[in-house]
C-alpha cells in the first residue's frame, strides 16, 4: 500500500495474522485521502491491550499503559521507538 507508513502496517498485519480485525482510522486516512503525508496513526481493533503490546513489540513500538481500567475505552497508541 503505496503511501502508508510500513511499521504501521505491520503492526496492522500483526494483528489481523492473530485473528483480529484492525484498520486504519481518522486523521492519517483523511490525510491520505487529501494526498498528504500522514504524520501519525490511529487504528481501530478489536484486540485487547495486551494483544496490542504482542503485536506491537516486534514491529519495534511501544504501547503506553493504560489508564485505570474502570472504562472499556483504553488509548492504545503504538509509538515508534
Amino acid at each position: 500500500m503505496e503511501g502508508w507508513d510500513l511499521r504501521a502496517l505491520a503492526v496492522l498485519e500483526r494483528l489481523n495474522a492473530a485473528g483480529h480485525r484492525a484498520v486504519l482510522v481518522g486523521g492519517c486516512v483523511r490525510d491520505r485521502l487529501m494526498g498528504r503525508t500522514p504524520h501519525d496513526y490511529d487504528a481501530a481493533t478489536s484486540a485487547r491491550p495486551e494483544q496490542i503490546r504482542e503485536a506491537c513489540a516486534p514491529c519495534g513500538w511501544w504501547r503506553p499503559a493504560c489508564g485505570t481500567g474502570r472504562s472499556p475505552f483504553c488509548p492504545a497508541a503504538c509509538r515508534w521507538r
